[in-house]
Parts: structure tokens; sequence; C-alpha cells
């Protein structure tokens, strides 16, 4: 019998780390236990510290960890350390963070020179194929390498040879791939409170070249029955609490009829086990008609992505996307704020993409604000190893720099091993400058604090009364950063400074800074290595938000009186300052768990509770009242929960807090308000109201 160790590595620590299950690797688990049997004993793990025990204790076969590229530097280091140990034991990698091109192949073997295979595309066939091979061999690696392994390659270390085997067809068939839940797989793992996540189905029609499925092998798309799925959303919904998410890893999901099918089963899961309520997925690129019945089936727990990454047409035939029509954005925001005061509609930008300038990524993040996008996500251009983008012809072509930076949280010390993980971006191109980057990046941050996410709505509606633009407001923000309050400038230019400290020029010069003496410890302590955008964004939550609040009050105030009657100013004057507090006591981020569940109550001159539930479309002067108005401000009890639980996961430093507002719903952090009706009757309204 062969012994075999698996892992999909978490970073574990205060508030770091991959927290979900290991899904992936339990679907190689479960096909390789389905056809060989006893001829295996595969376990699996996900804590770094239990499979350094079992290795040390078992004295295993084979050991397989997964590769990505926010988990590669660790099971490199680990197999190299078990490596050392033990060098008749077998080390094997897999995973999507893998090089396309040859050369880069070879020089993979040579950086990571404690890995003996890597198992290209999907795994599962792949890596059957090498334990069967393995088996033949009785365990002896130089047996196994006599000659190419199917779905495998490898290094021949003597010949400095690499030696690929054909890749295997995809499967057709998924469900003859063992769901990894159904086989008591994934047990240990929900115990241990780690994240569910289920795949519906494998493949991607579209061919972007800065994403992994972007080649021809991907574009086929495969499904698991929908008998299948029922059966493993009620297994996990059996054995999770209501304030546990789910991610759905598809990688456009709503865009098929299954998909509708998929949210009336999680319809009736949530009718009777209030799970799940916050569901992270890739939603459709196209199709936006059936990802918005997916967020209505599922009670706005889906957030609709609408991804863009640039509005410029030029732009998209570089990187060979089309997105839907302007028209079709539009509709499908006004759809989503029509579904539920928790759904999102969001977008995703990446930036510096080929044949972008300052001035049409500007315009597009205009454009994207000023329809009503809930959320516009800036990402950074990642050169993923398996994608056009990164090969040596498009970094020719549009003359792309690039620099390495930590990826955000992930890094740790386990025993003598320590990780962390690195990831190209790309800086500049032939039409984008290394200062329209940093420029770019402080408007990201200003959109973080001043619109993502409903941050400032009601200031927002304010202003579009006046015909101004919501994106003027945030980029006149930014460009009177000089001459703002000395303590919104230091928050924002601690911003630009961490933007630029994150990255180093080579791999090799940010691993030799990592390696260095104790350097580590900047990382763990979050000094270095955070998703800066979200632990700044974190601090405007909670610290600064009333320095930010006050600025962005300043600024639209001046917006508003500008050109308007002298009797109208202190009319002005008066509703802006209130729509402040409100704001304040409303969307301001808590840390204290007594203040989580305690109720404030203020008084207001106007009702904006009923210029909220009104839509906020009508002039804020109808709404004063002749006696002031009492508000309270509380979350309810599913908010309560929900924040509690994520500050107990991941703590209330900025780096933990700027992990919860990446991967929860932050509507569900929004208080809830409720007014002394104007007729002398309690109204309850829902917060994130529009």
């Amino acid at each position: 019998m062969l012994k075999i160790l698996m892992g999909d590595m978490l970073y574990s620590g205060d508030g770091v780390g991959n927290r979900m299950c290991p899904m992936p690797v339990g679907f190689v688990a479960a096909f390789l236990e389905k056809r060989l049997g006893s001829a295996v004993d595969v376990r699996l793990f996900k804590r770094p510290d239990d499979l350094i025990e079992a290795a040390d204790q078992e004295t295993p076969d084979m050991i397989a960890l997964s590769n990505y590229s926010w988990t590669h530097s660790l099971s490199s280091s680990l197999l190299k350390s078990f490596k050392e140990k033990n060098p008749n034991l077998v080390t094997v990698m897999g995973g999507p963070n893998y090089p396309r091109e040859m050369a880069k192949q070879q020089e993979f073997f040579h950086r990571n020179d404690g890995v003996d295979f890597h198992v290209y595309m999907e795994g599962e066939q792949g890596f059957l194929s090498l334990t069967e091979r393995l088996i033949e061999a009785e365990g002896d690696l130089a047996r196994a390498q006599q000659g190419a392994v199917p779905g495998v390659h490898f290094l021949d270390r003597k010949t400095d040879s690499l030696v690929a085997g054909h890749f295997f067809d995809r499967l057709i068939e998924l469900d003859e791939i063992p769901s990894p839940y159904l086989t008591g797989l994934m047990d240990p793992f929900l115990e241990m409170g780690l994240q569910p996540m289920i795949q519906t189905n494998r493949g991607c029609p579209f061919t972007c070249t800065f994403c992994v499925e972007g080649q021809a092998y991907h574009t086929k798309v495969r499904r698991f029955s929908l008998d299948r799925i029922t059966a493993e959303l009620e297994y996990i919904a059996e054995r999770v609490t209501p304030e546990w998410s789910l991610s759905i890893t598809d990688s456009n999901f709503g865009m098929y009829e299954q998909d509708i099918d998929t949210c009336k089963v999680l319809r009736r899961l949530q009718d009777e086990y209030s799970w799940p309520f916050d569901i992270v997925v890739s939603s459709g690129k196209n199709r936006v008609d059936r990802v918005t019945e997916c967020a209505r089936l599922t009670r706005g727990a889906l957030s609709i992505s609408l991804q863009v990454q640039s509005m410029d047409d030029e732009v998209l035939k570089n990187i060979r996307r089309q997105n839907i029509s302007v028209d079709g954005l539009k509709k499908a925001v006004e759809n989503t704020q029509e579904l539920s005061k928790t759904t999102r509609a969001f977008s995703a930008v990446i930036v510096p993409l080929p044949g972008e300038t300052l001035d049409s990524h500007i315009s597009g993040l205009k454009e994207l604000v000023d329809m009503d996008m809930d959320y516009v996500c800036p990402f950074q251009l990642i050169l993923l190893d398996d994608t056009e983008m990164s090969g040596s012809e498009s970094r020719e072509k549009f003359q792309m720099v690039s620099k390495w930076r930590p990826v955000p949280n992930y890094y740790g010390k386990f025993g003598d091993v320590k990780a962390l993980e690195l990831e190209e971006i790309c800086v500049a191109n032939s039409t984008f400058s290394y200062g329209d980057y940093l420029e770019a990046r402080g408007l990201h941050f200003m959109m973080q604090c001043f619109h993502s996410d409903d941050a400032m709505l009601e200031i927002r509606r304010y202003l579009s009364l006046f015909g101004i633009s919501p994106f003027d407001w945030i980029r006149t923000a930014q460009l009177e950063m000089p001459s703002a309050p000395e303590s919104v400038r230091k928050v924002y230019n601690d911003f630009i400074e961490a933007t630029g400290n994150e990255l180093w020029d080579t791999r090799e010069e940010a691993t030799a800074f990592f390696r260095d003496g104790d350097n580590i410890d900047l990382f763990v302590t979050g000094d270095m290595g955070d998703n800066v955008l979200f632990k700044f964004r974190a601090i405007c939550m909670t610290g600064a938000f009333r320095d930010y609040l006050d600025y962005g009050i300043e600024i639209a105030t001046n917006m508003a009186l500008e050109g308007v009657p002298e009797s109208d100013i202190a009319r002005i004057r008066e509703e802006i300052s209130e729509i402040g507090r409100y704001i304040y006591h409303k969307r301001r981020l808590p840390l204290d768990p007594v203040e989580i569940q305690s109720m404030a109550e203020e008084h207001f001159l106007h009702d904006l509770t009923a210029w909220e539930t009104d839509g906020h479309v009508r002039p804020v002067k109808e709404y004063r009242r002749n006696e002031p108005v009492a508000v309270t401000f509380g979350y309810d009890e599913m908010q309560t929960s929900k924040l509690l639980y994520a500050y107990e996961q991941l703590g209330t430093s900025m780096q933990g807090v700027g992990q919860i507002v990446r991967k929860h719903n932050p509507l569900y952090f929004v208080r809830e308000t409720a007014r002394a009706g104007y007729y002398g009757i309690d109204v309850p309204v829902r917060a994130g109201t529009n």
C-alpha cells in the first residue's frame, strides 16, 4: 500500500490565511481512492504543523501539495524540508501556478529543487497516472522517472532536461469524481471551522489573456449533476452555522440555466437552515438576466459581479475581451438595487492593462461610479504564470514593467520552514507610467473611502440632487489632498508610501529581504505584507472615519454651494451637516463588542430615514420637521452575530479588519435605523435602503 499525504496549505495565524476547505485536493484524493482502492492510503491536510507532524511520524511514500499563487512558496519550502529529512520521499506539486512556456517550466524545477513532479492541467487523471507509475516502481523515484508520465512533468536532473508527458483530455462526466464532502473527506476541515466551497462546473468560454482559463484547454464547460450539487449543499448545511459563508468556485456562476436550479436549492436551504446568507462567487460575464435571477432567489446573499476590467475598446481588444454594453451595465445595476438591500452590483477593473492610459482609466472609473455601481474593485495586473499575458511576447509587445510584492497575508513560520508568497505585478507599460500607477492607486483608495459599498452613500445622493457627479466629488477630494487637514493627508500619504514600499524589482530581492534575520516578523506583526488597499480602507472605516467623513463633507459642501443664492447657503450647510452625523452613526465600523451590541440614539432636524425610504430622490428640505426626529442606530441579531464571529476569526487589528471587509459583504455591517414615525408609530428602516 502506497502511503500518500496530500494538502492545500493554510497560512495559520492571527487573522491571516486561506480559510477554505481543501476541496480541489479533495477531488484528486477522492478520484484516486475510487480508482485504486486499498492500494493507496491517503490523508488530507490543511495546517502545515499537522502535516509536518504526520511526515515525521508516518514515513509516507509521497507528499503532494497544491500550487496556487497563494500557496506556492509554502508548498515548495515544505517539500524541500521533507526531502532533506527523507531523500527517498517522492514530492509532487499540482495546480495552475505553473508556467506555460517550456523554458520557464524547466526554470520552475531549478527554482523548486525539492519538487520531483508537477501535475499539469486538471489534476485527477494526471495524479492517478503518477500514482500508478509509482506503485509499479514500488515507490522508487528513479524507476518512476524512467520515461514520461502522462499528465505530469518532471526534470531529469542527470541531463537537466524537462520530461513532459502528454496531458489528458478533460473529464466530460464530472460526476466520475466522487464528492469530497459526501465521502467524508472534508469533515475534519468543516470541524476546524473552514469555509465550505463547492464547484458546480469547470471551464470558461472566454479567452482573456490575463487569466489562466484563457487558453483553449478550458473553453468547454463541464458540469456536475444537480443531484450531486444538491446532496453536497444539504450535507454542508447540516454541519455549519448561519454566519458561515459559502464559496462557489465556478468561473461564471449564474450564466447558465443550471445555476438557477442551484439557487433554488440554496433558497430552500436558507428557509430550512438560515444558511447561506453570504455567497462568494465570480458571476457570469454575460446573461445578466440569469445572474440577476440567481441574486433574487438567494435573497441578496449572492452579489452580482459585472466585471469589465477596462471600459476602453482598444484595451479590451488587446486582452481579447468583450464587455456587455454600457446600457446593459446600467440596467443590471438598476435591477440589482431593486432586489435586496444587501445585494451588491460590483465591477472589477485591472490596471495597467495594455493600451490603458491614466486618462482612459479615470474615464472608465467615472462611468462606473456615476452609473451607481455599488462597488468598483480595482485590481493590479498580476502576471500569472500560466497566462498569455505573462509570456515573453506580450511583455515585449507592450513594454511591460513588473515588480514583485508579497501576496497579502500569506506568510508564516512553521517549524524550521519560513514561507512568504510572492506575486509579479505590472506597474507600467508603454502607455501607463509608474507615476500614473501611483496616482491611480491613490484614486482607488479615495473610492474605497467615499464610494465602495455605500461608504458615504447619503452624500453622493445629496450631490446628485444638485446635478453633481459623485465621481467628480471623489476625484476633487484626491486632487485637493495637498490642502486637506493633516490627519487626512497623513493617512493618504501613508497609503501611497505603503504602495511603493511593498514592491521589489526582482523575485530574488524580495526573497532575500524576507529571509534576512527576523524580517519575517515585520510580516507577522502586520507592518508589511498586508493587502494595502483594504488595510487602509479598514483604517478609514474605524479610527479615521470621522476625519475622512468631515473632509468629504467639506468638499461636498463647497461643490454644492457653488453658484447657489446666498439665501440657500445656511440651509445647505445645515442639511449636509446633518447627513454627516447620520452617516457617522450608521456607517462607522465599531471594534468594541459592547458597542456592537448597543443601540445609539440621535436627534435630527430632518427626517432622514424618510428621505432614505423615499429613495433619496426628493430635496432634503422637504423633510425638515418642526420637532427633532429621534433615530436609533444598531445592529440586528444576525448582523451582531456575523460581526462578532468575523472578529473572532480574523481579529480587530487593521490587518484583520481589512480581511473582513475584503471577504464579507460590508453592507451586512451597516447599522439598522429606526425612527419615531411622523404619525407617532415606530417604523423600522433597514440599513442600506436605496
